[in-house]
């Protein structure tokens, strides 16, 4: 409207498609009589179709329909339910879908730029990079393992839990015994330890179990003295140090070859 008021000679726009009645029911005009939320309030307007022949097509179709010489867009608002009618009737009538009307590549204008000066001076960026790099990798038989330090109690308390009525708590799960648990019981032996600390870090296998042999002679090693050993062998093995190098980098404003 406000295109046609600024570009031609049109002083008004009288919408005349519909049927103004129903029955022998006159209806009122529903633009000059009626907001959206009066004119759905009384009936006149639906927020959603519940049937349709291409009404909601129609309707998309004739909002963005394009005037000779207006090169601005348009938009159409639409509700979740008649978008996916929008959708349907669209791949029935014309074969597109939605998804692909979005993707459409807009139109393009061309146009001539003029540089005055061809060889500007390059913009200088500096950029710092790092790199992080290992400073020794020790061997497994140069480790120097000490058997871990623990405070000899190595029981843990168990509890079990049973489901039981929400009375005045948001809590469903009712503590109904406990037990201790021994934690040697998780004792791993000599092998399966220097397996799975030499795949973490890297070592020769047989080599770091001659060191956990020397350490536990009775070829097991407790389940807390495995956190303690992986420990002493990262401190010892995993030592990276960052190094930091600056660039000067030229990027060219103009490039006149293109």
């Amino acid at each position: 409207m406000d295109y046609l008021a600024a570009n031609t000679n049109v002083l008004c726009v009288v919408n005349t498609t519909g049927t103004p009645y129903f029955g022998k029911q006159v209806l009122k005009d529903v633009v000059v009589w009626y907001g959206l939320a009066v004119g759905i309030a009384d009936g006149v307007l639906a927020r959603k179709l519940t049937a349709s022949n291409n009404i909601v097509l129609q309707a998309s179709t004739r909002c963005l329909r394009q005037v000779p010489g207006n090169t601005a867009s348009a938009r159409i608002y639409i509700g979740e339910q008649n978008r996916s009618t929008l959708d349907n009737q669209l791949q029935e009538t014309y074969g597109e879908t939605i998804s692909s009307l979005n993707k459409s590549q807009r139109r393009k204008n061309d146009g001539v730029l003029r540089l005055r000066k061809l060889h500007p001076p390059p913009l200088t960026l500096t950029l710092t990079i790092r790199t992080v790099v290992r400073e020794t990798h020790a061997d497994a038989a140069d480790l120097l393992l000490e058997r871990p330090e623990t405070d000899g109690d190595r029981s843990m308390s168990k509890t079990i839990y049973s489901l039981g009525e929400q009375i005045g708590t948001q809590s469903v799960l009712k503590p109904v015994d406990e037990a201790d648990v021994d934690a040697s019981a998780d004792a791993a032996d000599i092998y399966a330890a220097a397996v799975g600390l030499a795949s973490l870090y890297r070592l020769d296998v047989l080599a770091l179990k001659k060191q956990l042999e020397g350490l536990y002679p009775e070829d097991e090693i407790p389940g807390d003295h495995l956190e303690g050993l992986r420990r002493q062998i990262e401190d010892q093995t995993c030592r990276y140090r960052t190094e930091k190098e600056e660039m000067e980098v030229e990027l060219a404003i103009v490039k006149p070859e293109g």
